[in-house]
């Protein structure tokens, strides 16, 4: 990610932003991060797996909108074409970032270098006042709200790595050209050993909430084949003849 610039009424009250700057984001992005809370109303709608970030090394929730880098089958003629729609496309271009007084507190940041936010032309993020307008009032309350989604993501993640309760996996993509492309460094739930875990476990899984997330995991499979139909609805060329969902055998992954 850029590096991030505070955002502030006194030094951006000018700042507007781009109309279609959600959807032109959307339609970039072949994967989404998602929250745990998140993950029911996704499962819905797109395959749900978890990835290891690369750099930290922590676990996060993704959808997948796409087989292919840079697409998305959910974005047509300039319009989001799903019931839900991820927390961060609708706060984008605004993230979160550390205080520059307060190491211990987050405020909020934007990208002074991204196309989508200018001074000219676009809606407004202030008023004449120097207040939040409600578009910004909506975004800011997204995002504060995220500071304790991230941290029951976190708390679930690791659960279920601590109990062992993760498999990595690869998606065999077949296409009907004989081509097959391999989306490695995904990770979803093992149902196996959610069978296998003792009672206690289990309850205790229950009590924190994480049954549901866990299951939707294991039904957003399924949403794969939603994938390949879209997929193959919108090319008339290398359609995709079947995906296989494989245990990997790269088992860094999980």
């Amino acid at each position: 990610m850029a590096k991030l610039t505070e955002l502030k009424s006194k030094d951006h009250q000018d700042l507007k932003l781009s109309e279609d700057a959600m959807i032109k984001h959307a339609a970039s992005q072949h994967v989404c991060n998602l929250q745990a809370h998140e993950v029911a109303n996704a499962a819905t709608c797109f395959p749900v797996f978890m990835t290891r970030s690369s750099t930290a090394g922590q676990i996060v929730l993704s959808a997948m909108m796409s087989f292919t880098v840079k697409e998305n089958l959910f974005v047509q003629d300039k319009t989001w074409q799903s019931v839900f729609q991820p927390t961060s496309f609708r706060t984008y271009p605004l993230f979160l970032m550390q205080s520059p007084e307060n190491e211990k507190q987050c405020t909020i940041g934007f990208d002074e270098s991204s196309s989508d936010l200018s001074n000219e032309t676009g809606l407004p993020l202030f008023t004449s006042e120097g207040k939040a307008s409600p578009l910004l009032s909506e975004k800011t309350q997204l995002l504060e709200a995220e500071l304790g989604h991230m941290r029951q993501t976190y708390e679930f993640t690791e659960a279920l790595n601590k109990l062992d309760l993760l498999k990595a996996v690869d998606l065999q993509v077949h296409y009907q050209s004989g081509e097959v492309a391999v989306i490695k460094g995904l990770i979803t739930v093992d149902e196996d050993k959610i069978q296998s875990i003792d009672n206690q476990a289990l309850d205790e899984l229950r009590k924190k909430g994480y049954l549901a997330p866990m299951y939707a995991m294991l039904i957003s499979l399924f949403q794969v084949n939603v994938l390949i139909t879209k997929h193959n609805q919108l090319t008339s060329h290398n359609k995709i003849k079947t995906v296989k969902i494989e245990v990997s055998k790269d088992t860094t992954a999980s």
